[in-house]
């Protein structure tokens, strides 16, 4: 018999034995009374009976059921978020940040490569950096010893394949014996079987490409993939803020120099020395092989003199005086226009820089100038020359635009308040 059996038949005989002395047995020994208490005890421990019953029942039922089955829903497996975009001026050259000692991308990069190739364990493995479509070269590589290596500069036929793959990743599982799908191997010492290529997308057409293979065919497994993406994402991630971190940092760099050159201008007390300040500045910022700046005369607006300049020895000396109605440079101040020419010789046609009466312009060809103003009225201008063709660029007339700025607000400390109403009447 059961254990729920014997308990459901123990309690009825309790409560027979019990009914019988309750209702059938009468002690006369105890009188009227005694045989009432006697009775009200059975009936509280018939009602006992009764209860523990009931609650053993019910135990036995909750011991003898089976426990529910807890249903849980695996959690999604983490998937890499959203790229970081990046802004024109924000992107760089790949190989440029990657020689930028200060930032350690060298050390990241071998460290992302150690983790694929510890998690694949593939023979040879490679990290190639992609800066546009004709710009690819080998960044690091891991060589099983024994394995003979040869240098090639023909571009991976993997690689190839990639370019025109649908996915990031691209395997090739079951190549042929003395497969050329990787050019770096002689046939009779190494053959891979499988080759695994992912390509990881930094900025546009730049781009870092993993490779990794293998001797043995089907070994690379694309349920191992999700380590490989994880792995681009943080590089992608990674890269990007140190590029962010890069454009930043040049900003700033900038604007401190701006603050500096700013104090200095405007705290200089004497004329030739702002000048001298300002020509070391942009000396530094821009390539010339002449540097210029001449001002308008005070009591002659008709004439400006070279108040200083620097780079080759041509006519054109410090407190040479020139008509502002002849030559280049005086078109720049009469017309207060920007001029930026790529050659001031180009097709044999001369175009003489400050007088009519010059002959030569000395080998220089790239010509920048800019009128320097207060209240928007021409005051002089500063001029850079370089002796190749096309070597200024409109990236450069705007820095030396926003520069001049700082260089006419101080100026305008020493400017005799005379120039300018001599402009006044001939304006009107």
């Amino acid at each position: 018999m059961s254990v729920s059996g014997d308990f459901l038949l123990r309690n009825i005989t309790i409560v027979v034995i019990i009914s019988l002395f309750g209702f059938f047995v009468h002690f006369e020994i105890l009188g009227q009374t005694g045989n009432l208490l006697l009775k009200i005890i059975l009936f509280f421990g018939l009602c006992y009976i009764l209860y523990q019953h009931i609650f053993d029942i019910n135990g036995l039922k909750k011991k003898n059921q089976k426990p529910e089955e807890i249903k849980t829903t695996p959690k999604p497996s983490p998937t890499p978020k959203k790229q970081i975009t990046l802004s024109n001026k924000e992107k760089s050259n790949l190989n440029t940040l990657l020689n930028d000692s200060s930032l350690s991308l060298n050390s990241f990069l071998l460290s992302q490569f150690d983790i694929l190739y510890n998690f694949f364990l593939p023979t040879n493995g490679y990290i190639f950096i992609q800066n546009n479509e004709e710009d690819l070269r080998l960044f690091y590589k891991v060589i099983k010893p024994g394995t003979e290596w040869r240098d090639s500069s023909v571009q991976p036929t993997i690689i190839k394949l990639l370019k025109n793959h649908t996915s990031e990743i691209l395997v090739e599982n079951n190549l042929k014996q003395n497969s050329n799908i990787l050019p770096y191997y002689s046939p009779e010492n190494y053959s891979p079987g499988s080759v695994l290529a992912f390509n990881n997308t930094i900025t546009d057409n730049q781009k870092l490409i993993w490779i990794f293979d293998s001797p043995a065919t089907g070994y690379f497994n694309e349920e191992e993939f999700k380590v490989l993406t994880q792995v681009g994402f943080s590089t992608h991630y990674t890269i990007a803020n140190a590029l962010k971190q890069k454009y930043y940092g040049r900003l700033l760099t900038a604007e401190n120099k701006k603050f500096e050159l700013s104090r200095k201008l405007n705290t200089c007390p004497t004329y030739n020395q702002l000048v001298s300040i300002f020509i070391e500045y942009i000396a530094e910022l821009f390539e010339a092989h002449k540097l210029t700046i001449a001002m308008v005369d005070s009591t002659n607006t008709q004439m400006a003199t070279v108040i200083k300049t620097v780079g080759i020895i041509d006519s054109v000396k410090t407190g040479s005086r020139f008509s502002i109605s002849e030559g280049l440079c005086g078109k720049v101040i009469t017309n207060n226009q920007i001029y930026l020419l790529d050659d001031i010789e180009k097709d044999d046609y001369f175009i003489p820089r400050f007088s009519k009466n010059e002959k030569t312009n000395y080998g220089l060809h790239s010509f920048l100038a800019l009128p320097l103003l207060k209240n928007s009225q021409p005051i002089g201008l500063i001029v850079l020359e370089y002796k190749s063709p096309g070597f200024y660029t409109i990236g450069d007339k705007e820095k030396l635009r926003e520069y001049c700025t700082y260089l006419s607000e101080a100026l305008s400390r020493f400017i005799s308040e005379q120039y300018l109403e001599l402009k006044q009447e001939e304006n009107n």
